[in-house]
């Protein structure tokens, strides 16, 4: 268990780094109405996605490990496959110029529940970077010599790790109500100026990380 856990650990790191979902949930946030209620609709169509796509691909790659036995080379070319597919995304996140944004305003505000849930499916469906590590995340946990029931728990906590990008400034406006608007306003701004670059430096060192593995597993 403790192997699992250094080893997914990285990954779930890497699969939460997402600046567009921290900035879609501050300005969520910053909506005067109903505010905590939108982000927590949204941080659920997120996870909505996380934990649909982790328990598909766990009940696909334990056929796997089931049939071919957990050190298949099967696991080790997903490693590979997807590192290379990983540094490829974050080269061209670290070297394409960085788009001018605009002011933004809150988002949605007149919009009902059920389209924040929406929003929160579609931020984490097309969040790429996360999607490319859950795979090989979700196969270390298919793989690991431990019950069915306590895979799908260790891949819950891996999923609220990757939700950070949504559940700390939830929490920050939950528990810090007076001075959440001045905090949450700071950190866009930080995300805003160091959030690619950062962001592409550590998806660069995950898909590293996964070619390492692939490599030498093969």
């Amino acid at each position: 268990m403790g192997h699992l856990i250094v080893t997914i650990l990285p990954l779930a790191l890497g699969a939460a780094v997402s600046p567009t979902l921290l900035t879609l949930t501050v300005l969520i946030l910053t909506a005067k109405q109903r505010a905590v209620a939108r982000a927590l609709v949204f941080a659920l169509g997120a996870g909505f996605v996380l934990l649909g796509l982790g328990l598909v691909e766990m009940y696909v790659l334990r056929g796997v490990a089931t049939s071919h036995g957990p050190t298949s080379p099967v696991f080790f070319w997903i490693d590979l496959v997807f590192g290379v597919l990983l540094v490829a995304l974050a080269l061209r996140t670290l070297l394409m110029k960085p788009k001018v944004k605009k002011d933004r305003k809150p988002t949605g505000t007149d919009w009902g529940l059920d389209k924040y849930f929406v929003l929160g499916v579609a931020g984490m469906a097309t969040n790429a970077s996360t999607l490319i590590i859950y795979v090989p995340l979700a196969k270390e946990i298919s793989r690991a010599q431990i019950s069915g029931l306590l895979q799908i728990v260790v891949l819950v906590a891996a999923n609220l790790l990757i939700l950070a990008p949504v559940l700390i400034p939830l929490g920050i406006r939950v528990f810090l109500p007076g001075a959440s608007i001045r905090i949450l306003g700071t950190l866009d701004v930080w995300v805003t100026r160091n959030g690619r670059r950062l962001g592409g430096i550590l998806i660069l060192a995950v898909g590293a990380l996964l070619v390492y593995r692939g490599l030498r597993g093969l």
